[in-house]
């Protein structure tokens, strides 16, 4: 009697068989096994938090910014109150400015709430927030934020200007290069740091302003702190 032939299966084919029987390569009842890896391993299409299997996932939580303590916990890359998050926080703010610009011709957009400007080793730090979501309306003709470290006042000894006029945005330095700042416009307010400021300052200055039309008025708010020396 003829003994049996053996047939040896190859286990890419043996793997490809198993697939083909739960259902291919995504079968049911599959789930994202990392959720911070980068890969979408149940082939779903949702890669890691973007997975529902990793709604409950501590990778996938919000974290919240603690705006003291030098710890970026939200992951942002901002710390306490660099962050925006923060900017509302009484810890962060040094002036809260309760009035607002008067109507009918005071724009929300542009009524500063509250302010706040460090200076320590030539690097000086601002951030402010406005009344309504920052930037203004695109409606406006002009609008603009300035911030500038002083002695008196009167004298700058650096300033940046922030600003977008018949729709063209730019940003304008004062003593400072260029290169020496960095601007970051988020829907709370403005936060700028500059670097390489040539002298100590004993106080601040911001302003803001807007102009809706051309020609039209323009209305400003300023905020002048003498804090000696800056904190």
């Amino acid at each position: 009697m003829a003994r049996p032939t053996m047939m040896v299966v190859p286990r890419s084919a043996l793997i490809a068989l198993v697939l083909a029987a739960c259902g291919g390569a995504n079968p049911e009842g599959s789930f994202e096994a990392s959720c911070d890896d980068g890969v979408d391993d149940d082939e779903d299409g949702a890669i890691d938090c973007a997975d529902d299997d990793c709604a409950e996932d501590v990778a996938c939580q919000s974290v919240a910014e603690v705006c003291t303590g030098g710890v970026d916990e939200d992951l942002d890359l901002f710390v306490d109150c660099d962050d925006d998050d923060c900017w509302a926080d009484p810890a962060c703010y040094q002036v809260d400015d309760p009035t607002d610009l008067p109507e009918p011709l005071g724009d929300p957009a542009v009524d500063i709430d509250k302010s706040r400007a460090t200076l320590a080793a030539g690097t000086a730090t601002f951030f402010a927030t406005f009344d309504a979501p920052w930037p203004p309306p695109t409606t406006a003709y002009s609008w603009f934020v300035y911030f500038e470290i002083d002695n008196d006042g009167n004298t700058p000894v650096a300033g940046v200007t922030i600003q977008r006029h018949d729709g063209v945005d730019s940003t304008s330095p004062l003593g400072i290069p260029a290169g020496n700042i960095t601007v970051r416009q988020t829907a709370r307010g403005v936060w700028v740091r500059m670097t390489g400021v040539p002298a100590a300052g004993e106080k601040y200055y911001i302003e803001s302003g807007i102009q809706e039309a051309n020609p039209g008025t323009r209305v400003t708010d300023t905020v002048v702190s003498a804090p000696a020396p800056l904190p």
